[in-house]
């Protein structure tokens, strides 16, 4: 329907209407960039600080790589140094031994010649095949039962293992912590003749430690070769020599056949968390270390997060500045708008209300058209009836009686029809006029169900519908009016029977429901009806199947009437539906309106009901 709008009438959409949303949006955008860009400044620096950090590990482990790689050519050098000092000595010597008993003189000579500056090792010993001292580098022929050190009995108990290393211990002239290289001497018959031993003093190793700087709570520590007694570290602790550390990830690798590696985690020695790497002497039994506490790594960094930091902070003190500033503008424009806002406010409103009452006109127009349609085809499909037989009758083409009756019958019950159609329409016009009356009492409801169930039975019987009354006996009564629960149970009824196919079934249920209220439940296994096909068949004069040749006939007033009816007397009419399957009414009735049934009532209801 087209309207021209009049001179000076208002806009559909006014300007000042839109100005709530567009400053909701405008605050929102602010609001949106002004988050994207702190979080996006936020995760840039927490990126580049991440990267530095990840950065500052890579150098730490690159550089202790780096000086385990030195520490492991010095390291190697100076054993290979001993060795070979060692391994010249034993070839002298064992000539010495084939030509008979040593002389010591010339054995210290021997000794002596070897000696040097530059010499990693303090002294030079010989030690006979009973463990005795026999002479030193220096002459000292003082008895010394060495014996029992490991130096002696590594090479004595394993005389093919070549070149031997001791565990450290405390040298008992130079009272100071050494490491003992021996090899074994041979007599002529090959047994053990003693050992050669070139005492290592650890300091030296250590004070060469000392020239690395690692940090504060960093070490650099030479190991045996299972990483589990400490020979020589910086800086120096004596308490740690000689200990076994046979636990920590360090232990675990090495014993584990690995030959370097980096790894994190807490020292054995002073549980401090630290990144290690080590690396294991090529073809010596030792390994070394270099270890640096994540404090000395991360130092730096640390000092670049507070250096960030103050940068972030400056950066979202300004943009928080910026974003505040430009939200007060955004209310200021507001402001300024709200008074505009305020007078269009009665021409929105008068434009809604026209919009609503054109909204109005045209569903009443609708309904109209629709109500026309439907009660055209209800009221004529009866009166064409009676008029098509009325013309039989009427022409006398029909001289049987029998078949006059039949036309007779089938007069009365178009009328009948009809005459329903009436009585439900101005049953409806009543209802919403507000002039319907009800005559309440007392009814017993089993026998109204019961009666009604006989009514609607040839109907069922017709339409090859199985009725079922599943209703107990001990039903309180009920104050409604009779009449009207009996056209809402009818109605409730036919419609079930009309909408199942042969077949099926219809059953009414009644009992106690919660709260203490009584429901009385009727139940089909028809072809059942969607939400929104429910929503429609529930307003007055409509039909699901709105053309004029639907399958089904009625005015669509069947379930308005019998929840308007149900209403009226303070129940409540619940419906559920699915397609396919079938539909359920639900009647309840608040307890107020239950009382107990009259045993006089009782035997009544009950004969009616067995003669029905």
């Amino acid at each position: 329907m087209s309207t021209t709008r009049a001179r000076g009438e208002p806009s559909d959409i006014p300007l000042a209407a839109e100005t709530p949303a567009a400053s909701a949006f405008l605050r929102a955008t602010l609001l949106g960039f002004s988050s994207f860009v702190l979080i996006g400044f936020l995760l840039l620096v927490a990126t580049t600080l991440w990267d530095k950090r990840n950065q500052a590990i890579l150098e730490a482990q690159r550089t202790q790589q780096n000086l385990v790689l030195a520490l492991e050519q010095y390291a190697s050098g100076r054993v290979r140094e001993i060795d070979l000092a060692l391994t010249d000595l034993v070839r002298l010597l064992n000539g010495e031994l084939r030509r008979g008993p040593l002389d010591v003189d010339r054995v210290q000579a021997l000794l002596a010649a070897q000696m040097h500056d530059s010499s990693p090792y303090r002294d030079l010993v010989i030690y006979d095949a009973a463990g005795h001292r026999v002479v030193n580098a220096e002459g000292d022929r003082q008895s010394f039962d060495g014996s029992g050190r490991d130096y002696f009995t590594g090479p004595r108990d394993h005389p093919a293992a070549g070149l031997y290393i001791s565990r450290p211990f405390v040298a008992t002239v130079a009272k100071v912590w050494s490491l003992g290289f021996s090899r074994p001497l041979h007599k002529p018959d090959g047994s053990f003749g003693g050992i050669v031993l070139a005492p290592l003093d650890l300091s030296k190793i250590e004070r060469f430690f000392g020239v690395i700087d690692v940090g504060k709570e960093s070490s650099v520590t030479l190991w045996d070769d299972t990483a589990s007694r400490v020979l020589a570290r910086q800086p120096i602790n004596p308490d740690l020599f000689g200990r076994g550390f046979e636990t920590g990830p360090l232990f675990e690798s090495v014993r584990a056949g690995t030959n370097a590696g980096t790894i994190r985690g807490a020292s054995p020695v002073d549980g401090i968390l630290r990144m290690l790497t080590f690396r294991r002497v090529a073809n010596l039994p030792l390994v070394i270390t270099v270890a640096q506490a994540e404090s000395d790594i991360l130092a730096e960094w640390r000092r670049e997060v507070w250096t960030y930091g103050i940068g972030a902070a400056f950066g979202i003190a300004v943009l928080l500045a910026m974003t505040g500033a430009l939200w007060w503008q955004l209310a200021r424009r507001e402001h300024l708008v709200r008074a505009l806002r305020r007078s269009e406010m009665a021409m929105r409103d008068a434009n809604a209300s026209l919009q609503t009452a054109t909204a109005a006109a045209e569903g009443a127009n609708r309904a109209k058209s629709e109500f026309l349609a439907c009660m055209s085809h209800e009221l004529r499909t009866p009166l064409n009836a009676v008029i098509g037989f009325a013309e039989l009758i009427a022409g006398g083409a029909q001289p049987d009686p029998a078949k006059i009756r039949g036309y007779a019958g089938d007069i009365r019950a178009s009328g009948l029809h009809l005459l329903h159609i009436i009585t439900d329409i101005l049953e409806m016009s009543r209802i919403e006029g507000g002039a319907l009356e009800l005559h309440e009492e007392t009814i017993d409801v089993g026998a109204v169900i019961a009666a009604s169930l006989r009514q609607v039975m040839p109907q069922a019987s017709q339409a090859g519908v199985t009725l079922c009354n599943d209703v107990p006996a001990d039903l309180p009564a009920l104050r409604a009016d009779e009449k009207r629960l009996t056209q809402v149970l009818l109605n409730l009824l036919s419609n079930g029977v009309k909408f199942t196919e042969a077949g099926g079934s219809v059953s009414v249920a009644a009992g106690a429901a919660p709260a203490g209220a009584l429901a009385i439940t009727i139940t089909d296994t028809g072809i059942g009806m969607t939400e929104r096909e429910l929503a429609v068949a529930m307003e007055p004069f409509r039909q699901v199947d709105n053309r004029i040749a639907r399958r089904y006939e009625g005015a669509g007033l069947g379930l308005p009437l019998a929840k308007a009816f149900v209403e009226l007397q303070g129940g409540h009419l619940q419906i559920t539906s699915t397609p396919g399957t079938g539909t359920t009414a639900r009647i309840l009735f608040p307890p107020s309106r239950l009382m107990p049934l009259a045993a006089p009532q009782r035997r009544m209801a009950d004969t009616a009901l067995g003669a029905g």
